[in-house]
């Protein structure tokens, strides 16, 4: 991978200890505002739901997010990831696992 690919999957990296660690402020930054998340059901929703939902909420606790090694293609200021991950954690008490394609788009402004 060139410069702006191990930029990239750092931001993934980044992205992922987050979320376990469910740290809404570091996830905060590292989401755009105009971020959207669809899951696996196919439910939409923005960076303030998700931070809600996924990072911060009391009733989903991460363990962990394993995943293979993020497959990144850039195309100029544009990167689109794809990866697969293993999701460890428990939702209101009750364990949960499970594996996803995952694909994640990044554009840079302002050179970040």
């Amino acid at each position: 991978m060139g410069a702006d690919e191990d930029a990239v999957a750092a931001r993934v990296a980044a992205r992922t200890a987050a979320l376990v660690d469910g740290d809404v402020e570091r996830m905060t930054e590292i989401l755009d505002e105009d971020f959207t998340y669809t899951n696996a059901s196919g439910d939409s929703c923005d960076r303030e739901a998700y931070l809600a939902a996924y990072v911060g909420s009391p009733d989903l606790v991460w363990v962990s997010q394993a995943s293979s090694e993020p497959v990144v293609r850039t195309y100029g200021d544009t990167a689109v990831v794809t990866i697969d991950v293993h999701d460890r954690a428990t939702w209101q008490g009750e364990p949960f696992a499970g594996e996803f394609r995952s694909l994640f788009v990044y554009v840079r402004r302002d050179g970040v």
